[in-house]
This record gives structure tokens, sequence and C-alpha cells, in this order.
């Protein structure tokens, strides 16, 4: 049963930020994994796994006897598993759990019956040395070596200016009209932080390439950490004439058309850096596979629009 309100915010705020809701009555009883894009309302039985990208709420009828995944978690019935939060666990009096607790931030009411390790991490507390990969590529018959080598270079200052080092530098064997180095955080990094980063990477090409970021914006650029970079590595990609460069999730493509003045294209594919979810953050080798195999798949599409110029 889908409610498209939450009934009561007061008493159910995780609800009713999204104001969508799957409500499960006192007498349900469901056997094996539950998952939901949205809140899951729960007041039923659950023999099994829960999980949901938003937030859980068991009231005090409800019974899981399996593992929680989700967002938030509030808790008013009897859990007997682990309940994993990306964001925050609430365990309110007259609620029972036995297991494990694992989010950033735990609170546990007076008159709860609480027999579980609880451990207050997050993706923040996993600090690892992601790895990323890059790709430049050059479309234009008669590339010149020394420019892609200009553009590699200007690579390389634009993103340790953002805090990667180079960890390989991998090249095709056959030509040299194709780079692929991987590059390391420099600091062991949460998954999130990660993101971010990689989102200002996005961000600050924006604005390198239109004067503003996506929407127009203008006036930042001066003030942010690798924008000096960004402009040299604009200017190199735009002597290539026709070109890609794919920084993890970040595409960049330049390609010069009969008759129409060359553009700068700057865009984010989200699905090669997932959505956290539970206190566990990607590992770092599967998150690499991840973004190459998006990489392949830009490749391939511009490899053959390219031929059709």
């Amino acid at each position: 049963m889908k409610s498209p309100r939450a009934s009561n915010p007061a008493t159910n705020p995780q609800a009713a930020a999204n104001n969508t809701a799957t409500v499960f009555s006192a007498g349900t009883r469901i056997v094996g994994t539950l998952e939901s894009v949205e809140n899951i309302i729960l007041a039923g039985t659950v023999e099994g796994n829960i999980r949901t990208e938003r937030s859980v709420h068991l009231t005090p009828e409800s019974v899981v006897r399996g593992d929680i995944d989700a967002a938030e978690v509030l808790v008013l019935g009897h859990v007997e598993g682990e309940i994993r939060a990306s964001q925050r666990i609430e365990i309110r009096a007259g609620a029972t759990v036995n297991g494990r607790i694992l989010a950033p931030q735990v609170r546990v009411h007076e008159g709860v019956v609480l027999n579980a390790e609880v451990r207050m991490s997050g993706p923040d507390a996993e600090q690892r040395h992601y790895l990323l990969p890059t790709l430049l590529k050059s479309y234009d018959r008669n590339t010149n070596a020394q420019e892609l080598e200009t553009a590699e270079r200007a690579t390389e200052h634009f993103l340790r200016s953002l805090g990667f080092e180079v960890e390989t530098r991998p090249r095709t064997s056959d030509k040299t009209d194709t780079i692929r180095p991987i590059y390391r955080f420099r600091e062991p990094i949460g998954y999130p932080q990660l993101r971010k980063r990689l989102s200002e990477v996005e961000r600050v090409f924006q604005e390198a390439v239109t004067g503003g970021d996506k929407n127009g914006s203008h006036g930042t650029l001066e003030a942010t950490t690798g924008a000096d970079g960004a402009r040299e590595l604009v200017d190199a990609l735009a002597r290539l004439r026709s070109a890609a460069l794919i920084v993890g999730p970040v595409i960049v493509t330049r390609f010069e058309s009969e008759g129409t003045p060359p553009r700068l294209s700057v865009r984010l594919r989200p699905d090669s850096m997932p959505e956290h979810i539970g206190p566990k953050a990607p590992d770092p080798s599967s998150l690499l596979i991840s973004m190459q195999r998006v990489q392949s798949e830009v490749v391939q599409s511009l490899d053959a629009a390219s031929k059709d110029r």
C-alpha cells in the first residue's frame, strides 16, 4: 500500500522529508528481502533484509528478523539483526534491538532494550587511497604528438592541484593518440569526500569552458582550487582540435565540424560513482573498474560519432 504523503510528519520526519512512503500495516508478514526506492513505514513483520536509499520507520508493532540498510532508521519496534545507516539511527522508548548498530549518528532513548554492538562509524570513517582513471584521446588524423603531451601535462597539473598524483602512465601500444594515466588521491580519503572532489572537477571545467557554471552563474572561478589548471587544460584541448578527455566520471569533448565553430562540452556520468548506502564505502578496485567500464562505453560512442564527421 502506498501513501502519497506521510500521515503524521511530527512522528515520522523521515518520510515527511520525501513526502512519499511505502506503508506495511500491522497484519503484513513478509518473508524475504524487502527493497524500496521510497521511505518505508513498517508496522508488520519482516523475516529477511530491508533495503532502501531513504528511511525506514519501524512502528511499535513491527518485528524485523534480518538486516536493515537505509539512509535513516527510526526504531520503535523489535529488531533482531544488523542496522546500518549512512546518516543516522534513532531508537526510541519501548524498542528492542538485538544485533549490531552502525551509523555516523546514533541516538538511543531511555526505556530501550539494547543487546547490540554499537559502532559510531560511517562513510567518512573509511579513509582509502582511491584510484582515478583518466583517458586523453585525439580524433584528429593529423595529431601533433607534442600537443597531445602538452594536454597530458596540463591534465596532470590540474589534478595535482586537486590532490591527485600519477599512479601509472599506460598508453596505447600502436599509436600516440590515446593516453590512459591512472591517478591516486594523495592522502586516504572518505568516499563522500571523493564524490565531492570529483563534482568540483566538473564544476571547475564548466566554469573554465563557459565563463560560469552549468546554470550560468559567474564570479566564483577566481577563488576556486584548480581554476588556473582548468584554464590551462582547456587551452591545451583547444589546440588538439578534436579530442576527448575523461577524468573519472567527468567527460570533456571538443570536436570541430565543417561549417560550425568548435565547442568544448563538459558532462558528468554519475553512474560510474554509485550512491553510498550504508556505512561500508565502495572498494577502490571495484570503483576503478566501474569508472573504466563507463569510460569504455563513452569512447565507443565517440569513436562511432567521429566516423560520421
